[in-house]
């Protein structure tokens, strides 16, 4: 499943930099040089020598976001050091640079050191930025320009547009006409928009400070309010605040020794369900590194009695999903306990009725992040290894894997020519190319069978295309079938940082190490990298609709299917006259459906009604 990302770690530092950008005026409306806007600007709220003087500060903030309220806390200085620390109750996070590096604590307290190449820019970005290199015309770096008039409300603004030279990114700043005070800001990467509305201006230390911004992150239209209720500039900031914390948390422990070993899974349908006992009831969940954060089912989390508070948009595929928030009490494997856990709530039952499956909750980054995870897709085992002990002898091959926002991600080629980051996704079916990958390398073209892609947010159409190799790790597998979204996508796949998901399709050849601590993927021939899968060849795509009915949800023109004469809604009664009861599931159903090219099947299906037979005759599709 594609990644539910949630992270306010961060929000702090963006507010308290834009805490620090005003000018005496002349007419008003008629400046039209952008560094003269900004000069003007410095100037209005207490002047350059001023900003500069302050080389601390420590900041306190009241926050609302999604139903839940609480404080902030950041300490920072000059010009890289910060620290964060977010404290909404049943969702705590912290951040930091320690001027070597950043680094995160998540909810249940992983610690994440950020090496991803996209956060590293905006760090040295953000260095340039707080020596005030955006004022220089003759930056190497960064460049103004003037847009042009706009209001905020009712109040005339100029527009001054900031671009750079290290990334994609960019910012529009809206500034009053006549205070040159600070309207607007928003803030665009390639995945998002960051929409923020100053008011409420006081002086703090001969510097105007914005004490109230109303913040709308896009696309996911996130609404986050922020209210300072102290601003203490030049504080007196301990040196060890910035540092992350010793070593990670601890709130699991293993039944014997530092690992448990060969875990059996089952493997159903592309995904990965294991066994997790809560509260003496034991459910399967799915394994999904592709999720943010570990989620357990409304219903189930109804069942258990457990509190739910809040509710935040978070990526998926498609659109955005809401996700809920809860502590889930003690739960284990076998052979491992974890204590009280954060977790994320949603309905996740249905999402995945419709393939047919069951689950109660989603292992994700919080739960995997904290072991090396050893899969061995062949022998459908996996372990569980303490990442300070572990050691590694085998015969795979190791690569570098930075971990961006919660997901681990690896150089990939594909035909030997469109190399790209891609997402280790343990909970994705197939092989995905995001659309801005596909669409910068023209091969939104390519001729392939349409299909529906379904998760957390909703659906996408793509094209599954058949092209001659992936390369991961230095082992090439020949022919792999990849879908690419139809259209630009607003959710996960139409993600510009990266290329693209790897999913159960490829990764099933492997026996996989995950190491989240290290940042690293080791990789191995599985006993199955060799093997030759069986695929559908009517290129029907069918699902369980609301009644647990087999429903055509897509028919590919020019496909079997298709040429049998079968309809999108057609509901499936029998295969070769065996009703479609004694057939179990959808699993079964495919694997009628894989059969050697030039099988014929006789399908009754239900059309508006009424009974009626379709002969079908298999051929492969690519």
């Amino acid at each position: 499943m594609k990644q539910h990302q949630f992270r306010l770690t961060g929000l702090a530092l963006v507010l308290v930099a834009a805490l620090c950008v005003g000018t005496s005026a002349r007419a008003e409306g008629d400046l039209t040089d952008p560094y003269e806007i900004f000069n003007r600007h410095i100037e209005a709220i207490g002047g350059l020598d001023a900003l500069k003087a302050e080389t601390t500060s420590y900041v306190e903030t009241e926050l609302a976001v999604a139903g839940l309220s609480g404080t902030t806390q950041t300490w920072s200085k000059a010009p890289i050091f910060s620290r964060e620390d977010v404290d909404l109750k049943i969702l705590t996070q912290s951040g930091g640079d320690n001027g070597h590096f950043r680094w995160s604590v998540d909810a249940n307290g992983q610690l994440q050191i950020h090496k991803d190449e996209n956060l590293l820019k905006r760090r040295e970005l953000s260095r340039k930025a707080a020596d005030y290199e955006y004022l220089d015309p003759n930056s190497s770096v960064f460049d103004l320009a003037f847009v042009g008039l706009e209001k905020v409300g009712d109040v005339n603004c100029y527009v001054v547009k900031t671009t750079n030279t290290i990334n994609e990114d960019s910012s529009l700043t809206l500034f009053s006409t006549s205070s040159l005070m600070i309207e607007k800001s928003i803030a665009y990467t390639p995945d998002s928009e960051t929409h923020t509305v100053f008011s409420d201006y006081r002086e703090v230390g001969g510097i105007l400070r914005s004490f109230h911004q109303e913040m709308t992150m896009l696309p996911m239209e996130q609404k986050v309010s922020v209210q300072l209720t102290l601003y203490e500039p030049n504080a007196v900031v301990d040196p060890s605040l910035f540092e992350p914390p010793g070593e990670t948390a601890r709130d699991y422990r293993f039944a014997e020794g530092d690992r448990v070993e060969d875990l059996p899974f089952e493997y159903i349908y592309g995904h990965i369900f294991v066994k997790v006992i809560v509260n003496c009831r034991e459910r399967l969940w799915v394994l999904d590194s592709g999720a943010g954060i570990s989620l357990i089912d409304s219903a189930f989390a109804e069942e258990l009695g457990l509190v739910v508070e809040g509710e935040v948009k978070a990526k998926g595929i498609g659109q955005g999903v809401n996700i809920a928030f809860t502590k889930l009490p003690q739960m284990s494997l076998e052979g491992v306990e974890f204590d009280e856990q954060t977790v994320g709530v949603m309905d996740i039952a249905s999402l995945i009725k419709k393939g047919g499956m069951e689950a109660s909750g989603i292992l994700g980054y919080d739960f995997i992040s904290r072991f090396v995870l050893k899969i061995d897709y062949a022998n459908k085992t996996m372990s569980l290894y303490d990442p300070e002990t572990f050691e590694y002898s085998g015969p795979g091959n190791r690569i570098d894997a930075p971990v961006k926002g919660s997901i681990l991600t690896v150089p990939v080629t594909v035909d030997g020519s469109y190399t790209g980051q891609w997402c280790i996704d343990l909970g994705a079916g197939g092989i995905s190319m995001h659309y801005p990958f596909a669409e910068k390398h023209g091969l939104l073209e390519r001729s392939g069978v349409e299909g529906v892609s379904y998760g957390a947010g909703g659906e996408i159409i793509s094209r599954t295309v058949q092209f001659e190799s992936i390369e991961l790790a230095g082992f090439a597998v020949a022919d792999p079938r990849i879908d690419m979204p139809l259209e630009d996508p607003i959710g996960g796949f139409g993600d510009e940082e990266l290329d693209g998901n790897l999913g159960s399709s490829l990764l099933r050849r492997f026996t996989l190490y995950l190491d989240y601590t290290g940042q690293q993927v080791i990789v191995e021939k599985g006993e199955d990298f060799d093997r030759e899968f069986r695929t559908e060849k009517t290129g029907l795509q069918i699902m369980l609709d609301d009644e647990g009915r087999h429903e055509v949800v897509i028919v590919p023109p020019g496909t079997p299917g298709d040429k049998a004469g079968f309809r999108k809604g057609d509901i499936i009664l029998a295969v070769n006259d065996i009703d479609i009861e004694h057939i179990k599931d959808l699993t079964a159903l495919s694997r009628i459906r894989s059969a050697e090219a030039g099988t014929k099947l006789k399908f009754t299906i239900l059309r508006e009604d009424r009974e009626k037979d379709l002969k079908v005759k298999l051929k492969n599709l690519y």
